[in-house]
């Protein structure tokens, strides 16, 4: 069932990494080196936590340490390479580092598409896992490297699962055990390989993936503190309505605003069961893995956020879950059209993709900046006063103090990467009144060394 991609095949790829570029070049734009929300407790503490361990089995039991309800090995592994062999923590690097896996899986993807469809998928793939639309994720480094990561982590095992030798899947298994230890959602890459091997008849492999997963699941959440704004798994399915709406809306959470979500998740939902049931014989094992560990990663989420309500169901960190899946399903649909049909299929998908991504950085392009900003003041006014600007996380004694440790002890410095500030008042004459300015003080940071002011200027009308 191929497409003849001769002519716009070139064309296509060109695309892709036009779009690459693009995503590479907004980081070097938007992203900030400078610690973010959990950045702060998931990274930047970590070569502290390392150092004062007194043997290297308490230093290795940290690593692996349970996180809230996540093991997050592959995190400070990254942050303890940046810190012991390159000599400091660069957030900036650990974004890039995210962009890169989630590059992968997109490739990975790709590989597995039919040769003739590929420069289309590609094209697609990109203007899909690179939409603005993941901010969240892709402007932090904790973000970054958990969200896009797992992902990775759990394809990658899925793929090497399908392959005969033993050395695929050694490779099955370790990748495994990386999004295992990246993120709670990890742990479905297990009975998510293991449905794959029912799928290729391997029962043998399938029942010790199967028992993997059921130990996995047994020892994970060993210390688990629920959260008393957290409802009991009990009363969370003794109402099932708003979890099957929550999980609807998380599979379409693309679209990025709830109604939308709602209907973009049902009909994919409903796609992927059609795929699975009617035209199962046409669709690849590596698919059905895929699509297997994406619903069961969006279930398991959806028991443990249904009460966080629609915002919850579509926020910007998990919507490469819904980006990845709709890619897998055309790369699925794609194998079972007609060769007639397929290119004018391919074309109105890229017209649909490259037309939503163009659409989302219109929408979000004014959040990133505005973002940026406010972590370059946050930078700034720490390196003039010892003070950070923080939101919601972390507190600011705790956020001032984990950033003066890590100053002293050698592994970030947030005074030497900080632009100096501006000298506020040249002279003592009078001031003179003026018209009003158009700038709308969002907030005012007032310290004995500096004064940051967050603002803005409406639109026009």
């Amino acid at each position: 069932m191929g497409v003849n991609a001769k002519s716009p095949g070139r064309l296509l790829w060109v695309v892709a990494g036009c779009v690459l570029t693009l995503d590479a070049w907004s980081l070097a734009r938007f992203g900030i080196n400078f610690p973010n929300a959990d950045d702060f407790c998931q990274v930047l503490c970590v070569p502290y936590y390392w150092d004062v361990a007194p043997t290297l089995q308490k230093k290795i039991a940290y690593v692996f340490e349970l996180s809230v309800e996540h093991w997050i090995a592959t995190l400070r592994l990254a942050a303890l390479l940046q810190a012991k062999v390159f000599g400091s923590l660069n957030f900036l690097v650990l974004m890039y580092s995210g962009a890169l896996l989630l590059a992968a899986t997109g490739a990975i993807i790709v590989t597995v598409a039919a040769r003739n469809h590929r420069p289309w998928i590609a094209a697609i793939a990109a203007c899909l896992l690179f939409l603005p639309a993941n901010h969240e994720a892709q402007f932090w480094a904790t973000g970054a490297l958990q969200h896009f990561g797992v992902i990775a982590y759990a394809f990658g095992a899925i793929f090497c699962a399908c392959r005969p030798k033993l050395r695929w899947q050694a490779g099955a298994l370790l990748l495994a055990l990386f999004a295992a230890f990246t993120s709670a959602s990890g742990l479905m890459a297990f009975p998510a390989v293991a449905v794959t091997l029912c799928i290729l008849r391997k029962p043998r492999l399938a029942i010790f993936w199967g028992a993997l997963a059921v130990v996995l699941f047994a020892v994970y959440f060993t210390g688990f503190v629920r959260p008393e704004r957290q409802p009991t798994l009990l009363a969370t399915l003794s109402n099932p309505l708003p979890l099957v709406r929550f999980y609807l809306m998380a599979l379409g959470s693309l679209a990025t605003r709830p109604m939308p979500s709602l209907f973009v998740g049902a009909l994919t939902a409903v796609t992927c069961a059609w795929l699975l049931i009617a035209r199962r014989k046409a669709v690849p094992p590596v698919v059905a893995g895929w699509m297997t560990f994406i619903a069961l990663s969006y279930a398991a989420m959806a028991v443990g956020r249904v009460s966080f309500g629609d915002d919850g169901a579509v926020i910007s960190r998990y919507r490469v879950y819904s980006e990845t899946l709709a890619l897998i399903t055309l790369v699925a649909l794609v194998g079972v059209i007609e060769i007639p049909r397929a290119k004018a299929f391919l074309w109105c998908a890229l017209a649909l993709t490259a037309g939503w991504y163009l659409i989302t950085w219109r929408m979000y392009l004014p959040l990133i900046a505005h973002a940026s900003i406010r972590q370059e003041l946050s930078r700034d006014h720490y390196a003039a006063t010892g003070h950070g600007i923080y939101d919601l996380y972390p507190p600011q004694e705790y956020g001032d103090f984990v950033l003066g440790r890590a100053g002293a002890r050698g592994y970030f410095d947030g005074l030497q990467i900080a632009r100096a500030p501006l000298k506020l008042i040249a002279e003592d004459s009078a001031l003179i009144e003026s018209s009003e300015s158009p700038l709308k003080v969002e907030r005012l940071v007032v310290d004995p060394e500096a004064i940051s002011v967050m603002g803005y200027v409406p639109r026009a009308g």
